[in-house]
């Protein structure tokens, strides 16, 4: 059962909201022209943030059915939403090969 929607934009805010500070500790840590000190304090800080705010904890659904499998990155449409929808006619330039 996929999650409901106010959860998943709650965790997706969650995630953005803590980007930023994530980015920047990452870049500190792997930053060979530092000193140690400065960068394990980076890498502390890191390990205690928690593991939600994650950009890999985020899971896709199709925008349309709610399906997490056979998604396509770029259109966010499972595979089943994006043949319905092409055979209908809604794809610009795009027909049918073989299914």
């Amino acid at each position: 059962m996929f999650l409901t929607k106010k959860k998943d934009q709650k965790k997706r805010s969650f995630v953005y909201n803590l980007e930023n500070n994530r980015i920047i500790l990452k870049s500190i840590f792997y930053n060979q022209k530092l000193v140690k000190s400065i960068r394990w304090n980076a890498h502390l800080r890191l390990s205690n943030m928690l593991k939600n705010s994650s950009k890999t904890q985020l899971k896709n659904f199709c925008i349309i059915s709610g399906r997490s499998k056979g998604i396509t990155p770029n259109l966010k449409l499972s595979r089943i939403a994006f043949k319905k929808y092409v055979s209908l006619g809604y794809g610009a330039g795009l027909k049918k090969h073989l299914w």
